[in-house]
Formats: structure tokens, C-alpha cells, sequence
């Protein structure tokens, strides 16, 4: 009976050096997971579950992705992968995505420099948020008719009707 007691009680005591051990739970989604880890800052297996979220048409997951791409975080800089992921994300009516696209096409200093884009992309994101943007529609506009590309702009396609709030990009970084 005591070496049973003794096998018990070290056994026990082992389990108390066990730091956060937590069984997987199988009702929860990658994309779920991915937000979990993201949020411990644990980029590079946040990376690996959102991806698969993101493949499986998650638009968060594209969004979340499309912003990892962006800054490096979990991975090397990428900002043809980071405009694929928010692409996808912004088809969807994800409307940080939408502004993330349009922010990044405005940006002159960078290899995805596109002025038409980036009207097309703010003036989707102002559909849904009238006001929010008109000072880069404006600048944009002005600078697209000093080049003589106003009627590019007017062959875009239409603005989309999606419309799809998603994970806001300020709400990605708890205080730490």
C-alpha cells in the first residue's frame, strides 16, 4: 500500500511542472486557434493555423494573414503574399482590407505603387463609411487627373456589394 501511495504522490507531484498543459479541444476552428496563438504573439504557429483558415476562404484569417505578410511577423516581409491574402480578403467585403489595400497602392515608395487601385479600393471602403476617406479620394483624384488617368478609373469595375465588417487591425494587438 505504501509503494502504491509513494507511485501516486510522485506521479502527482509531476504533474504540478507541467506549465498551461491544455488538451486539445477538437471543436475549435484553425482560424480560432490562429487568433489564440496570434495574440500570445506566437506569430509563427498563428501563422500556420491561420493559413489554413485563410486557404479555406476565412476572410479574417485572409486579413490576418495579408497583415503577417505585411509587417514580418512570423515570417520574412512578403508584400506580393501580403497583397494576395488582402486581396482576397477585401473581394470578400472585409473592409480593413479594403483600406489596408488602399493604403499600401497609395504608398509611392513601394513596389505595389498604384494610384488607380488604391482610389478603387478607398472609394469601395467609403461606400460603407462615407466621409471616412475623402481626403485620400480627393488627393488621389487630383493626382490621377494631373496624370491623365481619370479614364482608367472610370473603367474599373463596379464596387461590389460585399459587405463584411470583420477583425479591425487596432483590435489584433491587446495591451501588453
Amino acid at each position: 500500500m505504501r509503494r502504491f501511495l509513494f507511485a501516486f504522490l510522485f506521479l502527482l507531484s509531476g504533474c504540478l511542472f507541467i506549465e498551461d498543459f491544455d488538451f486539445p479541444n477538437m471543436d475549435r476552428t484553425d482560424f480560432s486557434l490562429g487568433k489564440e496563438y496570434f495574440d500570445h504573439a506566437d506569430y509563427y504557429t498563428a501563422k500556420s493555423y491561420l493559413e489554413k483558415a485563410a486557404n479555406k476562404g476565412d476572410p479574417d484569417a485572409q486579413y490576418m494573414v495579408g497583415i503577417m505578410y505585411l509587417y514580418g511577423l512570423g515570417c520574412e516581409r512578403n508584400l506580393w503574399n501580403a497583397q494576395s491574402y488582402l486581396q482576397m480578403a477585401a473581394s470578400a467585403g472585409h473592409l480593413w482590407a479594403q483600406e489596408t489595400l488602399g493604403r499600401i497602392y497609395q504608398d509611392r515608395y513601394t513596389p505595389l505603387y498604384n494610384p488607380i487601385d488604391a482610389y478603387y479600393w478607398f472609394s469601395t471602403a467609403a461606400k460603407r463609411n462615407p466621409g471616412w476617406y475623402d481626403a485620400e479620394l480627393n488627393s488621389l483624384h487630383e493626382n490621377l487627373a494631373a496624370k491623365g488617368l481619370l479614364e482608367q478609373l472610370d473603367a474599373m469595375p463596379p464596387i461590389r456589394d460585399a459587405y463584411y465588417k470583420g477583425v479591425n487591425y487596432n483590435s489584433l494587438f491587446p495591451y501588453r
